[in-house]
């Protein structure tokens, strides 16, 4: 016979898995990249090579696939050093099927660590489920600017943003990993009170 509890919990996952997904960000960084990427993986070594970059030295990541339904989608990089206010203009731009979609310029100050933020339209949501590709073109003018990136964090429905400055980030639980730890956290408690009755 089913008891009523598990009616209960059978029924708050279907409900789970009916509404939309909650606040996720994927964060990538030097975090497990070693080698593999450019983002810089202190403080100290902002102005080293090869993490702070000049025209030319562009390049790109690639972040998770992040599944589900998405209402809205925004690209966070945090750079050091952007020069925006006396001409420097770094360029970042997502694949859009395959397509660079120009996302704007970087924003920043001088020797500073800044987000910028870059709001993605309905037409990336398919690209971020297989994994959103991101590109930056350093110093388009080719004016003599570099800069050093130390994370890009992508937040999916309001995700939270983590501390621009480099360092390792922790990991978000997935909401339906939380959803479950909730659920048999009160099926436990359940059972205790109907054994103690």
């Amino acid at each position: 016979m089913v008891s009523r509890s598990m009616v209960l919990c059978i029924g708050a996952v279907l409900l789970f898995s009916s509404v939309s997904m909650a606040a996720v960000t994927d964060v990538k960084d030097f975090t497990g990249q070693p080698g593999t990427s450019y983002f810089v993986n202190d403080d100290a070594n902002k102005y080293s090579s090869p993490y702070y970059r000049w025209a030319g030295d562009d390049w790109g990541w690639t972040h998770s696939a992040i599944a589900g339904t998405i209402t809205s989608a925004a690209l966070n990089i945090s750079a050091f050093d952007v020069d925006a206010s006396s001409g420097e203009v770094d360029y970042i731009y997502a694949f859009d099927n395959g397509n660079a979609v120009l996302l704007g310029p970087l924003s920043g100050g001088n020797d500073i660590w800044a987000f910028s933020n870059f709001v993605l339209g309905a037409n990336f949501y398919d690209d971020i489920a297989t994994g959103l590709q991101v590109w930056i073109d350093i110093d388009s003018t080719s004016s003599g600017w570099a800069v050093t990136l130390a994370k890009s964090a992508l937040s999916i429905d309001g995700g939270t943003l983590p501390p621009p400055a480099p360092g390792p980030t922790a990991a978000t639980p997935e909401p339906g990993t939380l959803l479950l730890l909730g659920i048999g956290a009160a099926g436990v408690v359940w059972m205790r009170r109907r054994k103690a009755a």
